[in-house]
Order: C-alpha cells, then sequence, then structure tokens
C-alpha cells in the first residue's frame, strides 16, 4: 500500500572502513560484520571523506505482490557505489554506480541510481552497499514501487524544465537589457544566473545527464566551477548594480579583496578537488554582498529595497541547506530544493530591482530631457530678444553709417570740385611763367643753358626767331 519507503534510524547499519581496503568477503565474516553499528540519524553520510563506509539493510519481500519494486539511491553526487544483492540461495551479485561511470550504464536514464528489484520469494534478504565519496554525500536508499517512481520522476523533471526554464528567461531577458541599455551590471546577472543554473544542474545530476554523460571526470570539477563564477559574478553584479564604487568605497574595496581570495581558492582546488566540498566558503560573498544591499539601501537608493530582499531569501536558503547538511533539520523535499526555491524568488525580486532601476534611470532621463527642453526654450528667447536688439543695433548702425557715406561723397564731391579748380589755376599759373620767361628772354641778356631750358628744340627756336 505504500509505494516508497526511505531506509532510515535503525533500519540501516554501517561500517567505516578506514583502510579502504576491505571487500565483500571480508565484511561477510563474522568478526568483521560484527563491528556493524546500528544508525542513529534518520539517513546515515560519511562523515570521513577518506574512508569507504558500508551499509547493510533488511528487505522482507512479497512474491504475492503485483507491484514491480526497485531501489533508488537520492543522492547523485556519490562518487561510487557497490551493491552487493542477495539472491534466494544467499548468493550475491555486486552492482556498480556512481558519478565515475559513464551515464548511459544506468538502467534508467534518471539523475539517480536505480536497481530493478525480483521479487520472486517471501523471504527476508539482507543487502550491502559501499560507498566511497571524496565529498560529503548522505546514503538516502528508498524502496519504490516502479509505477510511482515513473510518476514522480516526471513530475521532478517538470519542476527542473520549469526552473532551467526561468533561468533561461530571465538570462535572455537581462541580456537584451545589456544589448539595449550597454550597462555592465545585466551582463554580470546574465552570467551570474547561467552559474547558478549549471551549479543546480551539477548537483542535480541534470548536467552528467545531459552535458558530459560520457565525460565523468567533470563531475568533480563542474560544481566547482560554477559555484566560483556564481560568486564572482554575483559581486560583479552587486558593486556594479548598486553603484557600490561611489556610493560606498570602502565597501568596494572589501568586495574586490574577496573576489582575489576567492580566485585564489579556487586555483587552489584544481589542484585538490577535495576542497571543492567546502562549499560553506560561498557563504562569505554571498553575506559581503547582502551586507553592501543592506548598506546601500539605508543611503535611500531605493532599487535597493528589492535586491535585498531577494538576497534575504538566498541567504534563508543557504542557512537551510547547512542545516540539513549538520542534520539539524529533516530530510524532505521543501529542505532538500531550498536553496533551488531561494534561487526563484532571488531571481524575481531581483528583476523587479533591475526593473525598479530602469524606471530610476528612465526618471532621471525625463527629468533631465525636460530641463534640456525648458534650457532650450530660455535660450531660444534670449536668442529672439538678442536678434531683434542686434537687429535694431544694425539698422541704426546702417543709417549711421548711410548718413556718414552721403557726407562723405559730398565731400569727395566738393574735394572733385576743388580739384578740378585747381588743375584749372594750376594750368593758367604754368601759361603765365612761360609768357613771363620768354619776355624775360626777350627783354634781358641770358646765357645759352638758360636758353637751351627754355627753347629746348628747334620748333620753339624757330617759333624764337
Amino acid at each position: 500500500k505504500i509505494p516508497h519507503h526511505i531506509f532510515s534510524y535503525a533500519e540501516i547499519e554501517y561500517l567505516e572502513d578506514k583502510t579502504n581496503r576491505l571487500t565483500f568477503e571480508d565484511i561477510s565474516k563474522p568478526e568483521i560484520a560484527s563491528n556493524f553499528r546500528v544508525n542513529k540519524n534518520y539517513t546515515p553520510k560519511n562523515y570521513n571523506t577518506s574512508s569507504s563506509y558500508w551499509y547493510r539493510f533488511k528487505i522482507k519481500h512479497n512474491n504475492v505482490s503485483d507491484k514491480n519494486w526497485m531501489l533508488e539511491f537520492f543522492d547523485q553526487s556519490i562518487y561510487d557505489v557497490n551493491l552487493f544483492v542477495p539472491d534466494s540461495n544467499g548468493n550475491y551479485k555486486a552492482l556498480f554506480f556512481g558519478t565515475k561511470y559513464v551515464f548511459n550504464k544506468r538502467e534508467y536514464a534518471h539523475k539517480n541510481f536505480t536497481y530493478d528489484l525480483t521479487n520472486d520469494s517471501d523471504a527476508e534478504l539482507t543487502y550491502y552497499v559501499k560507498l566511497k565519496s571524496s565529498q560529503s554525500v548522505g546514503a538516502i536508499i528508498v524502496l519504490r514501487d516502479v509505477h510511482w517512481f515513473i510518476k514522480y520522476a516526471l513530475t521532478e523533471y517538470l519542476i527542473f524544465g520549469l526552473f532551467y526554464g526561468m533561468i533561461i528567461v530571465f538570462s535572455l531577458y537581462n541580456l537584451l537589457m545589456f544589448f539595449a541599455i550597454k550597462q555592465n551590471q545585466y551582463l554580470y546577472y546574465v552570467l551570474f544566473n547561467l552559474s547558478i543554473g549549471l551549479y543546480e544542474m551539477s548537483v542535480d545530476g541534470i548536467a552528467f545527464q545531459y552535458l558530459w554523460p560520457n565525460s565523468p571526470w567533470w563531475n568533480e570539477y563542474g560544481f566547482g566551477l560554477a559555484l566560483f563564477f556564481s560568486s564572482i559574478f554575483g559581486l560583479l553584479f552587486t558593486a556594479s548594480f548598486l553603484y557600490v564604487k561611489s556610493k560606498a568605497p570602502g565597501l568596494y574595496k572589501l568586495i574586490g579583496v574577496v573576489l582575489v581570495l576567492r580566485t585564489i581558492f579556487f586555483i587552489v582546488c584544481l589542484f585538490n578537488t577535495h576542497l571543492f566540498s567546502y562549499k560553506i566558503i560561498e557563504l562569505v560573498p554571498l553575506l559581503v554582498a547582502y551586507g553592501t544591499g543592506i548598506y546601500i539601501l539605508k543611503r535611500r537608493y531605493k532599487p535597493a529595497r528589492f535586491f535585498v530582499i531577494g538576497y534575504s531569501f538566498l541567504v534563508l536558503g543557504f542557512m537551510i541547506k547547512i542545516a540539513l547538511l549538520l542534520r539539524w533539520l529533516p530530510y524532505g523535499p521543501m529542505t532538500y530544493y531550498s536553496l533551488s526555491i531561494s534561487f526563484v524568488l532571488e531571481m524575481v525580486l531581483v528583476s523587479f530591482a533591475i526593473g525598479e532601476s530602469v524606471s530610476t534611470l528612465r526618471k532621471k532621463k525625463n527629468k533631465a530631457q525636460k530641463r534640456i527642453i525648458t534650457q532650450l526654450q530660455i535660450n531660444e528667447r534670449l536668442k529672439d530678444t538678442l536678434n531683434s536688439e542686434l537687429s535694431t543695433l544694425v539698422d541704426k548702425r546702417t543709417k549711421e553709417v548711410m548718413d556718414k557715406a552721403a557726407i562723405i561723397e559730398k565731400q569727395n564731391q566738393e574735394i572733385s570740385l576743388m580739384n578740378a579748380m585747381l588743375e584749372k589755376d594750376n594750368q593758367e599759373l604754368h601759361l603765365n611763367i612761360e609768357k613771363v620767361t620768354r619776355a624775360r628772354v626777350m627783354s634781358h641778356d641770358v646765357d645759352f643753358a638758360e636758353f637751351s631750358k627754355i627753347y629746348p628744340d628747334r620748333e620753339t627756336c624757330f617759333k624764337y626767331l
């Protein structure tokens, strides 16, 4: 009647293998099998990532059941899972799952590890699981009805499609805003959303299924790379969107320091992938961005309201995830996907903040345009007044110039007349001088030089004679 059941608390026992050398034959021996301990948590974990963990649990089969049953491992980030399945004769078959194997080796094209159970007896059989992973993972083992699994898987993938579809829609919207407004904050937010989407796909197993199914080694780097870029672009978006450089220079320098330190840590992680499992470090850039938003909001920058509310949900989701890892909260769909839900709320609210920022920018632009138009109108009136005054002044100056020109013209005429009279007097004076000179020659003795000057050629000489 129950479609699924999670093995929890005392239903599952565990054994830590610190040597990583125990085989199935070893743990089957009574002296080692007696070392199994009862699980006291809801579901067990590999608290020591350098060790291998063995788990065992029992299933009471029912051969009259009309349902098909399967085992499912919820945590799809486990590196290596060995499942040892018994038959009715007490023999065991080993099956291998995990992110170290290519995706197409699985029975179902599903993000989780699954195995179909046979139900040909009514015996109670003991199953064994060996788990090894370099990061902290949970041994969440579930017995499911196959029909219920298919229904649940289709619903889950539909929700995944809506979630990643929202990321794509918000990213395209902000990309168009970037091309339209040419402000880097929109590009940073696009890259931030895509990084968050890649991280979610990596931890959900969707990336392994659809992006790199034949490259298992990418599972060790994918989520770490996505987390790094989400922190980097998240801080760059915060600094650009909230104008931190001008509004809070001290916080702007702090963001720069965090960016440098986060980059150094990422480079170190590339040489030691185990460090990628310290996801708690992402709390530092998250709190820096959150605190910056609160500070800018106190400086009365309106778009920071939705930014702070959005990041509040993000911080809450991060805290719930930490509490879940620390076993402070029970495992469930809401707690497991709390961070994804927080990302959705953050995207919606930050989009409101971006919209309000655009509205504020548009209002400032309209206000500036009105000021420009008013100033242009004032300038136009000043120009008309100045043109009128200039026209009057030009007319006045033109009249003065014309009057002076007329006076000058009259004076020129008088001068011409005087020149003509002087020319006439000059000619008469010249004739008189000639006459006087000739008369002097006729009445006085003159030397040859003076005579030649008065009568320079033969014609004048003949006239004299």
